[in-house]
C-alpha cells in the first residue's frame, strides 16, 4: 500500500472491504484503522476491490493521536428484506479530548441489537488538537442524504466546510468518506459531522532569479521552476483515463505543481536610433474560457473569487453530485490569499518599459502553470493553466549597458463592455472621477440634492495604472 504522512497521520486507501448491505468498513491491518462505515449503495460486495476506503495509522512519539471509541450509541437501523440480517447503525462515543468522524454500521441476527465491541471493527476517534494544532474541522452535510432508514431518519455524506476567508495556514481538509446518521430532512451538524484537517504536504522551491541582460543581443531563455508541489488524495481531482482500483494501486496520492517561468514579452536594440519604449498590450490572468476547459479536464477550478479549488467527491458514496464538495489550495500553491486571488483576474493591461538611446532593453513578465500529475510523475492531462501572473513584480525591465532601473508602467485597458456599464452606472467615461451631472441623488420632496462630486465612484470608470515597485495611483 502506497502511504502518505500528514503531520503524525499516516493514510493510506484500499479497495478491500468488510460488509454486506448498504455501508462497508475498510479492511486493515495491524495498527491501522478505520473513521467509519462508508456508504456502498444496496451490495457492498460488488464493491470489493474496485472502490477506495481511507485507512488511518498514529504515527505521533506518544501514539496518542487516535484513540478507540469508549462505546456506541444506538442510531437507527437500516430495513431489509424479511429473513436477512438486520443492519444497524451505531454512533461511536469518543474518549475525552477526541472526535469521532463517522457512524458505523453492523450485520446483526434479525431483531438482534448487539453493541459491537470497542476494538473490534477497528474505528478510531481523533485527537481534536495535537501537537498545537487542530486534527479535525467542523463539517457539512451533502445536499440530500445518501438513502433514509426508519424513524423518519436518513444517512448523511459529510463534506468538507469552506475555508476561512482569511485562512493563510497550509492544511488540508480530508474527508473520511463518511456519514452521519439524522432527520431525513436538513439539519445541523451532529456529532460525527467532522473532518480531518491535516497539515499540507508542500514541496517549496525558491524562484527568484537574477535577470540580467548581458549584452545587446536577446537573453537565453529562463528555466522553468516547480516552485509549488501540493499533495493530495487521488479522488481531489479528475482523472478519467485510471480506474479507481488503479489510481488506488498506483497513485493514490497526486500532485498539483505550480511551474513560474519568467518570460521575455520584447527585446530592443537602440544602438542605432534614439532611446524608445518597450510598450505590450499583456492578457493577465486566466479567461472563463480557460478555466472551464481546465476544470473539465482535470477536476480544479481557478478563479478571482475561488483561488484554486480541487474538486472532491469522497469515495465510496458514489458520483451523486448531492456530496460533491470542493478543497481549497491557493495559499499551498504559493498564492498569498484563499480566495479573491488577484493574480487570476482576466484583463488586458499595456506594459511599458523606457529604454534610452544606445542601449538594448529586455522586458519579461512571470507566468504561471498548474500542472496535475500522478505519483508515478505523468501528467493527468495535457491541458495546462498558464497564465501571466498579474500582480506585483510580475514585470522586470533591464538595460544593456546598465542603467539605474526604471520602473515598468502597468495601465490597464478598460474594455468597451466595462465603459458600457461605467455610462449605465452614471460614470462619465470622458471624466472618470465624475458622476454624470444628471445623476444627482434628490430625495423625495426635491429637497437638498447630494451634489453629483459627493457619490462615490465606481472603479470601472477609472483609468487604473500601477507602477511595479511603486504603489497603485489613478
Amino acid at each position: 500500500m502506497i502511504t502518505q504522512r500528514y503531520g503524525d497521520l499516516e493514510i493510506g486507501y484500499t479497495t478491500q472491504w468488510n460488509g454486506l448491505l448498504h455501508a462497508g468498513i475498510a479492511s486493515r491491518t495491524g495498527k491501522w484503522r478505520t473513521l467509519g462505515s462508508v456508504y456502498g449503495g444496496f451490495v457492498v460486495s460488488i464493491r470489493q476491490g474496485k472502490y477506495g476506503e481511507l485507512v488511518v495509522r498514529d504515527r505521533s512519539a506518544g501514539q496518542n493521536l487516535l484513540k478507540p471509541p469508549a462505546g456506541f450509541q444506538l442510531m437507527g437501523r437500516i430495513p431489509t428484506l424479511p429473513g436477512f440480517l438486520g443492519i444497524v447503525v451505531w454512533r461511536p462515543v469518543p474518549p475525552a479530548g477526541c472526535m469521532a468522524l463517522g457512524d458505523v454500521v453492523t450485520a446483526v441476527a434479525a431483531r438482534q441489537m448487539e453493541k459491537p465491541g470497542t476494538s473490534v471493527l477497528g474505528i478510531a476517534c481523533v485527537k481534536k488538537e495535537h501537537n498545537g494544532r487542530p486534527y479535525v474541522r467542523r463539517a457539512e452535510f451533502g445536499r440530500l442524504p445518501l438513502r433514509t432508514i426508519d424513524n423518519g431518519k436518513g444517512l448523511w455524506a459529510i463534506t468538507p466546510s469552506l475555508y476561512p476567508f482569511d485562512d493563510t495556514e497550509e492544511h488540508l481538509f480530508l474527508p473520511a468518506g463518511t456519514f452521519s446518521c439524522g432527520p431525513n430532512t436538513p439539519h445541523g451538524p451532529t456529532a460525527v459531522t467532522w473532518v480531518l484537517d491535516l497539515p499540507a504536504v508542500v514541496g517549496k522551491a525558491d524562484h527568484a532569479p537574477e535577470l540580467r541582460l548581458e549584452s545587446y543581443n536577446a537573453p537565453p531563455a529562463q528555466a522553468i521552476v516547480t516552485d509549488r508541489a501540493v499533495t493530495v488524495p487521488y479522488f481531489m481531482g479528475k482523472d478519467d483515463a485510471r480506474t479507481e482500483a488503479w489510481k488506488v494501486a498506483n497513485s493514490p496520492f497526486y500532485k498539483i505543481k505550480r511551474k513560474r517561468q519568467y518570460d521575455l514579452i520584447r527585446h530592443v536594440d537602440f544602438r542605432s536610433a534614439g532611446g524608445g519604449q518597450i510598450s505590450e498590450t499583456v492578457e493577465e490572468g486566466v479567461s472563463k474560457e480557460r478555466w472551464e476547459e481546465f476544470a473539465l479536464s482535470t477536476g480544479i477550478t481557478v478563479g478571482v473569487t475561488a483561488g484554486v479549488e480541487a474538486s472532491a467527491t469522497p469515495f465510496g458514496v458514489g458520483a451523486s453530485v448531492s456530496v460533491e464538495t470542493s478543497v481549497s489550495a491557493s495559499v499551498e500553491l504559493g498564492f498569498t490569499t484563499r480566495y479573491g486571488v488577484s493574480a487570476f483576474e482576466n484583463k488586458s493591461v499595456s506594459v511599458t518599459f523606457d529604454v534610452p538611446a544606445n542601449h538594448a532593453g529586455a522586458l519579461w513578465t512571470d507566468t504561471h502553470q498548474l500542472v496535475p500529475v500522478r505519483g508515478d510523475g505523468t501528467l493527468v492531462t495535457n491541458a495546462n493553466l498558464r497564465l501571466n501572473a498579474g500582480d506585483s513584480g510580475s514585470y522586470v525591465g533591464r538595460t544593456f549597458p546598465e542603467t539605474a532601473r526604471g520602473k515598468v508602467s502597468v495601465v490597464r485597458k478598460v474594455s468597451d463592455e466595462e465603459i458600457k456599464a461605467a455610462e449605465e452606472l452614471g460614470i462619465d467615461p470622458r471624466d472618470p472621477g465624475r458622476r454624470h451631472r444628471d445623476h444627482a441623488v434628490t430625495p423625495p420632496g426635491g429637497r437638498g440634492g447630494t451634489p453629483a462630486d459627493a457619490l462615490p465612484v465606481c472603479p470601472l470608470g477609472r483609468r487604473v495604472v500601477e507602477e511595479r515597485g511603486a504603489t497603485w495611483a489613478s
